[in-house]
């Protein structure tokens, strides 16, 4: 099978007390190096155990396929790189066309694009979410399209695709106490944290897109504003849901129920009706029920349900990011309700060797908790909490691959809890999705791996 394994652009870094920064460049390209042509989110196993020689020639072996790139970026070692994130939004193209386009702001500059380069398309959000392919720019054909080298195997559409630059690394290491990342999914571009490297990847410290995958939203306390309160004026009918979490299927919107993997908001009402649990390989659990009693119901206060279960095991077919969680339902007396978790983004490693004692980690971020006093006041308990986000996708591919013991996790986050004296706490996320795939795996992951 052709190789879809695909690489990250560049890190923030942090740790040691020290916060490094990372540039971000979503107008215009960065430098790239040119790489072997992949093909579509097709991952496959083995490989060569050979360094590139010369150096922008990529690490293939023929009878299997895994590209482990070309090491032509050099070796990244946290605390002394500092990389560049390069990420093309609304990006769009056809199936079995050559011309892949944006229309987001900035352009595509032929001068840091040059031929060679490779992007890894994704389809983050909207039809076809999950779907990905390298593809190998050929030329800039104008400020807005590049020609691809080979006919794209997916349709992308926008807004919802992304398209970043593939780096190539010899060796990635993070020492002890130093954490790596990338920035969070805005609705555009982010959350997805893939490199290759010929040699070896050593993680003591983090590498983590934990909370960077789908969003969740809060109508907040704004100071010197109101409360955001339930309608005790019209009960039942002029009370509303708080948002459910963002998904594969669209930003958040507020609703009681699924929102594909994101987890439905809690009804308004008194008190306590918790935001449900974003879902991903697993469903997150619903938020419990509230009150739903006078000023602000007299019906049923449900909690928000739980999302839906998305994506599939074999991560060399899809990737997807967590759902998120869904808001609280707001009371009568608190100053606002709690935002659900983010769910987690996407990792994707292909090395010839990658040895975990730290941690790799794409979790989904846990519920806010209702706020019974803030800024723009309120007096009273009962702000429902908002569920967790949902564990993101990990996928990590090399000759020898250990993972320790509970080392690399896409946990789902926990719910927050009713503003004020409740125990009542909002739904739990649903996990992610780990794939290890390796004639030599070592240690176990949270969920457990799969093998393909």
């Amino acid at each position: 099978m052709a190789s879809a394994l695909v690489a990250v652009l560049g890190v923030a870094l942090l740790g040691a007390g020290c916060d490094a920064g990372y540039s971000v460049d979503q107008s215009e390209g960065a430098d790239a190096s040119p790489l072997k042509d992949g093909a579509s989110s097709t991952t496959t196993d083995g490989g060569s155990d050979a360094n590139p020689t010369p150096k922008d020639a990529a690490v293939v072996d023929a009878s299997t396929a895994l590209d482990l790139g070309t090491g032509a970026d050099g070796a990244f070692t946290a605390m002394v790189s500092n990389l560049n994130y390069t990420c093309f939004q609304r990006m769009f193209g056809t199936a079995g066309s050559t011309t892949l386009a944006s229309s987001g702001p900035g352009k595509l500059d032929a001068n840091k694009l040059p031929p060679g380069t490779v992007l890894f398309i994704h389809q983050t959000q909207g039809v076809g979410a999950g779907n990905y392919e390298l593809a190998t720019i050929q030329s800039v054909s104008a400020q807005k399209a590049v020609v691809l080298a080979k006919p794209l195997a997916h349709t992308y559409a926008e807004p919802g695709a992304q398209a970043i630059v593939v780096r190539q690394y010899t060796d990635f290491t993070i020492g002890m106490a130093q954490t790596v990342d990338v920035p969070a999914w805005d609705g555009q571009c982010g959350g997805i944290l893939p490199f290759r490297a010929t040699g070896t990847v050593s993680i003591a410290g983090a590498l983590q897109v934990s909370g960077h995958g789908f969003r969740s939203n809060t109508h907040g306390c704004v100071a010197g504003g109101p409360p955001y309160e339930c309608n005790q004026v019209t009960p039942d009918t002029g009370s509303a849901n708080g948002f459910a979490g963002e998904s594969e299927v669209g930003a958040y919107v507020q609703l009681n129920t699924a929102h594909g993997s994101g987890g439905g908001g809690g009804m308004d009402g008194s008190d306590c009706g918790m935001g449900g649990g974003g879902s991903h390989a697993t469903a997150g659990t619903p938020g419990p029920n509230g009150g739903g009693q006078l000023p602000c119901r007299t019906t049923k206060q449900s909690g928000g349900a739980a999302g839906l279960v998305s994506g599939v095991a074999d991560l060399s077919q899809s990737l997807l990011f967590g759902g998120a969680g869904g808001e609280g339902g707001a009371d009568e007396d608190g100053a606002s309700p709690g935002p659900g978790g983010n769910g987690g983004g996407i990792i994707f490693i292909a090395a010839k060797q990658i040895l975990v004692s730290g941690t790799i980690a794409a979790d989904g971020a846990v519920g806010g908790a209702g706020v019974a006093s803030g800024a723009c006041g309120g007096t009273g308990t009962g702000m429902g909490g908002g569920g967790g986000g949902a564990g993101g996708s990990i996928r990590l591919a090399g000759y020898a691959v250990d993972v320790s013991l509970g080392k690399v996790s896409a946990r789902g986050g926990t719910g927050g809890a009713c503003g004020g004296a409740s125990t009542s706490v909002g739904g739990v996320g649903g996990a992610g999705r780990i794939g290890v795939l390796s004639p030599s795996t070592t240690g176990s992951t949270t969920p457990a791996f799969d093998p393909n």
